[in-house]
């Protein structure tokens, strides 16, 4: 998978807050080659003390606690340009565990702490959209309970392959309506908390129904008008307007 530049990083900060040239500048200057991980790698542990922000360049990981059974609970997806131990605690400790669903690579991105710690009064239009980056994230883990706790078996697919489209949108990582997705039906199981059989069925109803195809490596949304009006997305996408 292809790792995002500067300006695929520019462009998704922009997306939450108009930002001055020297903002830039120092995005720019910040974003270096990645910094490799292979599949499985726990990028940031529960408990850890957090040292500073990072991005994901590359790869696709979750953010996941496991119980001791073995039983796991996933709250997010995290994409390349989102950020891994963004937090404006002193001192925090992870909430949860970060780890790499493909192989990734992160850059360390601790130069961004002087810019949370000034809260607004050094490069505002960059604190504003780390600040909204933060909100996104709190959003998304809502969209996730919601998920979990009242939407049907289609519903959670339709939803999680509109938000995943619209996130890698911003990043320039979409095709029209079609993007990779390295997330398996094991991975999706997981995710939705759905059985194997119960997600291997959803899919070829949403194929049957022309909605969507997912699998291989990629979705494509045939009908994203029909899959936002089946899964309330359109709801959650004012949302996000709105917090902005």
């Amino acid at each position: 998978m292809r790792e995002i530049t500067a300006a695929n990083l520019k462009s998704r900060l922009q997306s939450l807050s108009p930002l001055q040239d020297t903002e830039a500048d120092v995005v720019s200057d910040l974003l270096k080659p990645g910094v490799p991980h292979p599949a499985g790698a726990v990028l940031l542990q529960q408990g850890e003390a957090v040292r500073g922000p990072r991005v994901l360049t590359s790869g696709w990981a979750w953010r996941t606690r496991t119980l001791p059974s073995g039983r796991q609970q996933v709250f997010a997806i995290v994409l390349p340009g989102d950020f891994i131990g963004l937090c404006w605690r002193p001192n925090p400790k992870a909430l949860s565990s970060t780890v790499a669903i493909t192989p990734v690579q992160t850059c360390d991105v601790a130069g961004l702490q002087p810019v949370m710690a000034q809260k607004g009064d050094l490069h505002r239009g960059l604190w504003e959209a780390l600040t909204l980056a933060s909100r996104h994230d709190e959003m998304r883990l809502l969209d996730q309970v919601v998920r979990l706790g009242q939407q049907s078996a289609i519903e959670r697919v339709a939803s999680l392959m509109l938000e995943l489209h619209s996130r890698l949108a911003i990043m320039g990582m979409t095709e029209g309506y079609g993007f990779q997705m390295p997330l398996t039906q094991e991975h999706l199981a997981v995710t939705l908390g759905m059985s194997l059989v119960h997600v291997n069925r959803t899919v070829q109803l949403l194929r049957k129904e022309g909605l969507a195809e997912i699998g291989n490596g990629r979705a494509t949304l045939h009908e994203p008008d029909r899959l936002r009006s089946l899964s309330s997305f359109d709801a959650t996408a004012r949302a996000y307007a709105e917090a902005v």
